[in-house]
């Protein structure tokens, strides 16, 4: 059975969708538990749209510019976060620069990197018993604290 296009890009689009629209959050679960069909059509013109933009970013990753001062903020982060190994740094890099071509950037940025930092590095801590604050957090006060 071949999947369709809308099939293989479907958590792209839905993870765009979330970004673009936290505000419809509970409205677009909703709509698309109770009448998964109508969803479908509702969403259609734009899930298509979406699609050409992942396929244009695909195109263009290779373009994207890495400035070395973005090389040193991914392994700031991660010397800050404590990860080990260079794993982390290499997942920031990457999604900073899917990010970039996505959003039909030149060269990743530090706002690319820290869009993405806490999708790339929270599942990567150690648990500390005695920090009660979630992974995400933990990521938004690592990037505070190299930001300034």
């Amino acid at each position: 059975h071949k999947s369709s296009f809308d099939e293989k890009y479907r958590y792209f689009i839905a993870f765009d969708k979330q970004i673009s629209a936290k505000n419809l959050y509970s409205n677009f679960c909703s709509s698309f538990f109770s009448q998964f069909r109508k969803f479908q059509n509702d969403w259609k013109k734009e899930d298509k749209k979406i699609c050409k933009k992942i396929i244009a970013a695909r195109k263009n990753i290779s373009k994207i510019q890495t400035p070395e001062s973005i090389l040193e903020f991914c392994a700031e982060i991660c010397i800050e976060l404590g990860s080990d190994g260079l794993r982390g740094e290499l997942t920031l890099l990457r999604a900073g620069r899917a990010l970039a071509a996505y959003k039909n950037s030149k060269q990743i940025t530090k706002t690319h990197i820290k869009d993405v930092a806490s999708m790339c590095l929270s599942h990567r801590l150690r648990r500390d018993p005695l920090d009660e604050t979630g992974s995400a957090s933990r990521v938004e006060r690592a990037l505070n604290a190299v930001c300034g």
